[in-house]
């Protein structure tokens, strides 16, 4: 009797974090297969994909930083993204089963880390938060490198933590290293990231009074895992004339493609930026938000639990230097150059709630909620512009040109015809070139003679029909 009590206990507990999987998971992949976009990036990362599935064309280059104009990271992202496209034979829509891979792994480390770290109620309430910020689900839900930027900070929390049940051997140092430049090739922001688990490391051994060697040993063993990540760059490097160091330096020194407007550039993007939390774009709110947070990080340095203290000094020292890296660099960045903060802020907003009482908990998470799914609602639109339309019109093309001789064309604004490359590649829809053979034309907005897809059209001419 006993032993079928604890059986239906353990269901009980079991059930609200099922509940919590399902609405994680609900909320970014609800007819998403509609909703997701193909664009610029997605197009890029398909055609490398596909050069080296099919043309077994490997690269040492990853991404490009900011864009025409910037240098590149190294190819891990390519790589990742790799089995994806070769499960799914090619298919466009590999990104989708991406990005479900990338958000059911961050769910569960999530449970785990945190449950570890600090415990399964705080982890609890993390997920309960991190479920529904309506403005950073556009985030989560595109296939682009940034995606990957909250599993990246949960595994270095996780390293971090094991480090220093190790006493901070060197293996783990050049571990953790190693860890952050690979994130760091996926989005360059995961540096501040990396600022974060270097300070945490050398306040550690600090408070231990490690002798002075010891200390500059570890360092060293941070910044040699840190700089293996590069390797296919310098191997690109040495075979190209230092292009990409070049570029580097440009960018850093001699970038004048974005115009300076002033030390508070960055602050309207983290207005918007942080809006799930403040309800509202007023930068006086942003402004209490971050006092706040800062008041709850200053609180927990003095926590009894070892880690908890330096994990919340070394957090304070990452937001205070990332802010003056932004006011340094006097640019207007995008609302996701701040992606990699969210962690940190569901962690320490969880961390303060759980000491309140549970009624203080239940109002926010209410008002939390009803204002984050009210703005959520409205991106379960199909997207005019997304894959499925753009997918749809393609085969479309590929049926009625089927054993036809014809030449694809654009009638689009600059842009909008990004994402086409790779799904006229993948259908096998191959212009003739000859100048006597009839044009179908790829039209956006649609006119009254093109067959509509979302904001596209498919002209099909008379010789077609």
């Amino acid at each position: 009797m006993k032993a079928n009590t604890n059986y239906w206990q353990k269901i009980v507990a079991f059930l609200p974090w099922l509940a919590l999987f399902v609405l994680y998971i609900a909320v970014r992949f609800y007819k998403l297969e509609s909703r997701i976009n193909f664009d610029w990036d997605q197009n890029r990362d398909a055609m490398v994909a596909w050069d080296i599935l099919k043309l077994h064309k490997l690269t040492l280059l990853g991404p490009r930083v900011v864009g025409a104009e910037g240098f590149f990271l190294a190819p891990y992202y390519y790589y990742l993204l790799v089995p994806f496209y070769a499960f799914l034979n090619m298919s466009p829509y590999a990104i989708v089963l991406f990005l479900f891979a990338v958000q059911f792994a961050y769910f569960f480390l999530a449970v785990y880390v945190i449950g570890a770290l600090f415990s399964r109620k705080i982890a609890f309430v993390f997920l309960l938060l991190s479920a529904v910020p309506y403005n950073l689900l556009s985030f989560d839900t595109t296939a682009w490198n940034p995606a990957l930027i909250p599993l990246g900070v949960l595994c270095l929390w996780l390293l971090l933590f094991q480090s220093m049940s190790q006493n901070h051997s060197l293996k783990w140092v050049l571990f953790i290293g190693f860890t952050i430049g690979v994130f760091t090739n996926f989005h360059i922001q995961f540096l501040f990231v990396g600022i974060f688990a270097l300070i945490f490391i050398v306040l550690k051994l600090v408070e231990k009074k490690t002798h002075l060697y010891q200390i500059a040993l570890n360092f060293v063993s941070f910044l040699l895992g840190f700089f293996l990540t590069f390797l296919p760059l310098l191997f690109f490097d040495l075979r190209h004339n230092f292009l990409n160091s070049k570029l580097i330096i440009r960018f850093f020194l001699h970038d004048e493609t974005v115009v300076k407007t002033g030390p508070k550039a960055f602050f309207p993007v983290l207005t918007n930026f942080m809006e799930f939390l403040t309800f509202a774009k007023y930068p006086f709110l942003l402004g209490i938000l971050l006092f706040l947070l800062g008041v709850i990080m200053i609180k927990f340095t003095k926590d009894k639990q070892p880690f908890t203290s330096l994990f919340s000094k070394a957090s304070l020292f990452m937001f205070t230097l990332t802010f003056l890296g932004f006011a340094f660099y006097q640019k207007r960045p995008s609302e996701y150059y701040f992606y990699f903060l969210a962690p940190y802020i569901f962690l320490f907003l969880s961390l303060a709630l759980t000491k309140m009482p549970r009624i203080i908990l239940i109002i926010f998470l209410i008002i939390y909620y009803l204002f984050n799914l009210s703005k959520l609602w409205p991106q379960y639109a199909p997207s005019m512009f997304g894959l499925k339309m753009k997918n749809d019109l393609v085969q479309t093309m590929k049926a009625v040109g089927e054993g036809k001789h014809y030449n694809v064309t654009f009638r689009t604004p600059p842009g909008r015809n990004f994402g086409y490359e790779y799904l006229l590649l993948y259908n096998k829809i191959n212009s003739t070139n000859d100048w006597s053979d009839p044009l179908m034309e790829i039209t956006s907005p649609p006119t009254m003679e093109d067959i509509p897809f979302g904001e596209y059209g498919l002209f099909i001419p008379k010789e077609l029909r």
